[in-house]
């Protein structure tokens, strides 16, 4: 989140020291993520901590258990993921304020930007993170309990639709700047969303390996640190899924190079499905139009923050020839990639 809510930071500091035994020096908000606020926080012998709150409905408890389950897991198996810290009773959070408060260890490092990520050399380590993570499917000793199922949240976008459509009436702000950008397109945002449902009813007949996936491989959740390693957090998006899930967001002027690594570093050879990159990469971009655009919707939330969002569906919908151009160049390469000996 870019505002900071509206936080005692003095209670922060007492459910630290309550619940993770842990006396903090210095609390600093960091204006990153899109669904819960996050702060370093000092500790007392100068040690640092990630802290995320997160409103109990941005996602499922279980499934926010599980993340927090499995970046210990993937931690102990020594893939470069920010260990969670338990509670001093064995839990994974505490509560705030009616906020989930869970705590990780610092990693002192940046989001890979495009220009990183295609550095030389980066892209391979990123490439062999990914073919990691996939790797250790069979070494979790523990479920994963959410499955790809390669259905299109056709609800989300027909609710917003429908908000949009009865507030334009009276509509001012950011609501009146959102319905002047949407509304224009809506058959065609609807037309695109039964093509991508589509898609993803042809692929979901097609037998593919599934693997435990991040779900959100890219920039943004992979950080360099001062050595040099790349880690992979936030880890609420993790499910079972084909390799391609996480494939798809290296697709682009680099992906030649990344797919090379990946299949590098793999234990056997994948057959890429240039129709899974697809579905995967338009389902993508129309959740987050949707999400950014029910965001901008919510009266509630801080005007920074709606501004923000609204600029978000902005870009969503601008990308929609570039996706089209980084699926035809996935196709060439892959193609390229079987006629070679």
């Amino acid at each position: 989140m870019l505002v900071e809510p509206d936080l005692d930071k003095a209670a922060l500091v007492a459910a630290l020291q309550r619940d993770y035994q842990l006396t903090a020096s210095a609390v600093r908000f960091l204006p990153v993520g899109e669904t819960a606020w996050c702060y370093q926080v000092t500790d007392e012998h100068g040690g640092r901590w990630f802290l995320k709150l997160s409103r109990p409905d941005a996602i499922e408890p279980a499934r926010a258990e599980f993340a927090l389950q499995l970046g210990h897991v993937l931690a102990e198996l020594g893939l470069p993921v920010p260990r969670p810290q338990p509670t001093s009773s064995g839990a994974w959070w505490c509560w705030l304020g009616g906020l989930r408060l869970s705590l990780f260890a610092f990693i002192d490092g940046q989001p890979l930007s495009d220009q990183d990520l295609w550095a030389a050399g980066l892209i391979e380590q990123v490439a062999g993170l990914a073919a990691a993570i996939h790797g250790a499917t069979g070494a979790l000793a523990m479920p994963v309990p959410v499955t790809e199922t390669f259905e299109v949240w056709t609800d989300g976008l027909r609710g917003c639709l429908a908000e949009l459509q009865a507030d334009a009436g009276d509509a001012d702000g950011l609501v009146a700047e959102a319905w002047a950008l949407v509304w224009p397109q809506r058959l065609a945002l609807l037309g695109m969303q039964q093509q991508v449902q589509a898609l993803g009813d042809a692929v979901r007949a097609r037998r593919r390996e599934l693997v435990l996936c991040h779900g959100d491989l890219r920039g943004d959740n992979l950080l360099g640190d001062r050595a040099g390693r790349v880690w992979a957090v936030d880890w609420d998006g993790a499910v079972l899924a084909p390799h391609e899930c996480d494939l798809v967001g290296f697709t682009g002027r680099g992906f030649a190079a990344f797919l090379a690594g990946y299949q590098r570093a793999a234990d056997h050879g994948i057959d890429v499905d240039a129709d899974l990159l697809a579905f995967f990469l338009l389902r993508r971009n129309l959740d987050d139009l949707v999400d950014w655009l029910g965001a901008v919707l919510a009266r509630d939330r801080p005007i920074a923050q709606r501004r923000a969002d609204l600029d978000g569906v902005r870009w969503c919908m601008s990308r929609w020839a570039a996706l089209e151009a980084r699926i035809q160049h996935a196709r060439g390469v892959l193609a390229g990639q079987r006629r070679s000996p």
